[in-house]
Parts: structure tokens; sequence; C-alpha cells
């Protein structure tokens, strides 16, 4: 007999009518649906904290929302201590997780730090950690294949906003008020006084670590200290706790707070001059876009900064644009310049000059990265 699809569909039918009729049930096999993947992501804050977890958390959610046929998603906050994200991270492992994502926090790459120690005891679960620096901007070939590493290099960003402040400040002086000391967190307020002795040899700057993301009596109090000692910038490097700089500010007109991770505007209009933008929205997004599309080789690390992905951008000035000056708003579009084309040469938390270690950045001579200071 001639094989054509006619005939094909008769003889499927009369097995079919067969099976039927002598009680036994034929089933027809379908295509399986493809099973979700299950992707983490861990925050040292909030999802909602305005800061730097709730950036992460939203590119995540943007992933989630684009890709919500394929991954489900699952958010995990106030994971601070190396001990809390073990635990966690061996949670996300023993259930099977596909991909877990640190966002933030501090990390090495040794046998002995839980990221390195996780990707061993769960090969199966591809781990990401960022931001964390490697020499030349290349990662390391060791250690388990499934742990991958993005820098994120928030100095591009405290650069630039030390360079506007540096421009505008009447009384030279400059301060900064950070949460843990740890080279990742540490190059943000030395690349910010960099930044500002980049475009003013008279800058004076002093800091203070308070050992919270989320404490705002801590922060108004050392916001306050620098203020009485005439600061009149401030730039924050930590999470909510930047809340109680932006009421100390408040208190003194002509006092402005710079703070860091998402835009902080509407906090506080009459004091939040601008926000460093480090794009962890896109970062978080762009980390999960490639999971899903198989676009992580073994060992992958990739640079995030200012020239190839925008970070350290400004949110907009709003009501206070008419606190910048013509004079630095042309000194910052030059110093962009000059990054992009390589002419100034930012440090970072590896090789010489390094801005990984508190007082750094009062040290290094401007001049050698390529910084001739205006004021």
């Amino acid at each position: 007999m001639k094989v054509t699809r006619s005939n094909i569909r008769r003889i499927v039918a009369a097995v079919v009518a067969t099976g039927l009729a002598a009680g036994v049930f034929v089933t027809v096999a379908t295509p399986a649906s493809a099973k979700k993947l299950k992707v983490a992501l861990i925050v040292v804050g909030t999802e909602n904290d305005r800061s730097w977890s709730n950036a992460w958390s939203n590119g995540a959610k943007q992933a989630a929302k684009q890709f919500g046929s394929k991954i489900d998603l699952k958010i995990v906050g106030n994971v601070v201590q190396p001990d809390q994200f073990l635990a966690q991270g061996s949670a996300f492992g023993s259930q099977g997780y596909d991909l877990v994502i640190k966002g933030g926090g501090p990390t090495s790459f040794t046998p002995k730090d839980p990221i390195y120690v996780l990707a061993q005891k769960f090969p199966k679960t591809t781990w990401i950690y960022a931001p964390l620096a490697f020499p030349g901007g290349k990662g390391p070939t060791t250690g388990p294949s499934n742990l991958y590493f993005a820098d994120i290099k928030q100095q591009d960003g405290s650069f630039r906003a030390g360079v506007l402040a540096g421009m505008l400040t009447k009384t030279n002086k400059l301060g900064a008020v950070n949460g843990f000391a740890f080279p990742a967190l540490t190059r943000q307020p030395e690349g910010f006084v960099l930044g500002a002795r980049c475009v003013n040899s008279k800058v004076q700057f002093v800091q203070k670590y308070i050992n919270s993301w989320a404490d705002t009596a801590l922060a108004s109090a050392a916001a306050k200290t620098m203020m009485q000692s005439g600061a009149d910038f401030l730039f924050a490097a930590v999470d909510s706790a930047s809340q109680g700089m932006f009421e100390a500010a408040k208190q003194k007109p002509g006092t402005y707070v710079i703070p860091s991770y998402f835009d902080d505007h509407f906090e506080a209009p009459s004091v939040v001059l601008t926000s460093v933008i480090y794009n962890l929205d896109k970062v978080g997004y762009d980390l999960i876009k490639r999971f899903v599309n198989h676009q992580l080789p073994p060992h992958w690390y990739h640079v995030y900064d200012f020239a190839n992905f925008g970070v350290g951008h400004f949110a907009p000035f709003y009501n206070l644009d008419s606190a910048v000056t013509p004079a630095a708003t042309a000194e910052l579009a030059k110093v962009d310049a000059a990054i992009r084309a390589g002419k100034i040469k930012i440090p970072d938390v590896i090789g010489s000059p390094n801005i990984g270690v508190v007082g750094a950045g009062t040290k290094i001579p401007v001049q050698s990265i390529g910084c001739t200071p205006v004021r």
C-alpha cells in the first residue's frame, strides 16, 4: 500500500478504535512543558530600601517578568554576614536552585570564602557574585567552573560625584558616611575624595564608617559632626541609613548630600543634590539574561564600568539644578570625556595606585592618574 498522510491517519485511527473497543486506553505522547529555572537573589538590604538592594531587586524582577515562562525568582534580603550567606546559600543549593546571585557584601576568591565553599558543595548550581575585582580585568581560571564573578566599578561614579562636589563646595570641606570597610565599599568614598582632588587642590576630607547599612541615628550623628567642621557636601555609601544624613543636612541650609545606588531625590528634595546610580538593576537583569540564554562560559568574569555600561551616572538634579554652576557642568563633561578616552585612569582595589584601603584617596597624586586641578 502506498504510504500517504491520509493512510497514516486512517491507520492511527484504526489502532485507537481497536484499543478502545478492547478496553485499552491509548495515551498520545505530547512534549513535556519545559521545567522552570529556579533563580535566587541574595542581597544585604531589603527589596524596598531605596538603595543597593532595591536596585538589584528591581533588575531581577524585570528579568523575571521578561522570562516569566522560564524562571521562578526568589529574593532574600538582610543577608549581611558570611555565615548568614553560607546558611542561605546552602538552603538554595539543597533545594536544587539553578542560579544563585549574591549581590554585594564582602567576599574573596579563596577556598574558605562561603561562595567558593558553596560552589564546590553544589556543583549543579550556578553561583554568581558581584562586585569583585580581579587583576587586568580577567577573572580566575581556577576553582569551581560553576562559580562566576562580575565587577561593578562603583568608584567610577563616586569619582564623578567628587568632581561635582569639588567644583561646587564653598568651604572646600567634604565628608562621607560609609557602611563597612571592605575593598569594594572603601573604593567608593576613596574615589569620591580622589575625584574632588582631581579638580580642587584645596579639598579637605573626613569620613566615618558606622558599621551598619541602616542605622539612621549613627549616620545622622556622623553627618552632624562633619557639618560642624564645615563640610558642605556629604557622600553617602550606606543604604537606608542615608535618611539620617538627609535630616541632618536639612538643619544647615547650603549642605547637600549625594547618596548612592538609587534615586533618592524625593526622600529629601531640599538636600539631595543628585544620586550616583551604578546601574545595579541593569547588572542584575543582565546576569539573569546571560544565564537563561546560556551565555556564561566556564570561569566567566565581566567588568561593568562607566565607559561601557554607564555605571556611576547621575540622577537628575530636579529642583536643585540651579545649584549646579556652568563651570561645574563644563568641568564634569571634560572629566567624563577624559575617563572614556582613558586619559584619566581611576584606580581600583587591585594594582597600583590602590583605593581599596581607607585613606588612599587623599594620598594619591592626582597628576599621576591624569588630573589637573582647576581650583
